[in-house]
């Protein structure tokens, strides 16, 4: 009897599935749209609640999750160049670091949400291997804003969220 007891408890674990749980709403209207590698998902209702954590476990009101975000310096090492802002998010300065064969082709503009671009002060120091430059958001409202690496043709070859907040 002990046997046939441990053979059926084993036999119904290799039958049996744990819970998942997968994100998901329940709103009066929304739309998710997938094209091409590029995903939207839209939701009417409030933004973000409040967070709570404990532990591995992460629950987050609200209906659109943002990504999860960390501070420090984001790196890109492509397309023959090697790229380094730092700190993200910042309340005042941001600093770019380019390294490139061809250092002279290449510029970076900041721009706002509405896709205007922003005429910052700060530092700027360019050779033909390395540029650097810092920009001053002081005086910019918190908020989302895209700094963007330009090549000499005017195409933006990458483009990085610089977060601007306030304490």
């Amino acid at each position: 009897m002990k046997y046939f007891t441990l053979f059926t408890l084993l036999l119904a674990s290799f039958y049996s599935s744990a819970q998942s749980l997968s994100p998901s709403v329940i709103a009066s209207y929304g739309k998710w749209s997938d094209n091409g590698g590029y995903t939207l998902s839209s939701t009417s209702g409030e933004m973000m609640i409040q967070t709570f954590t404990g532990g591995v476990n992460i629950l987050t009101q609200g209906f659109q999750q943002p990504d999860e975000k960390t501070v420090g310096i984001q790196e890109l090492n492509a397309d023959g160049f090697s790229i380094q802002i730092f700190p993200n998010p910042t309340s005042d300065l941001v600093t770019v670091n380019l390294q490139s064969s061809n250092a002279d082709s290449y510029s970076v503009v900041m721009y706002d949400l509405l896709g205007r671009k922003l005429a910052l002060p700060g530092t700027f120091d360019q050779s033909n291997s390395q540029l650097h430059q810092t920009f001053n958001l002081s005086q910019l409202a918190s908020a989302t804003y895209f700094l963007c690496v330009i090549n000499a043709q005017g195409e933006i070859k990458h483009s990085f969220k610089i977060q601007k907040i306030s304490y």
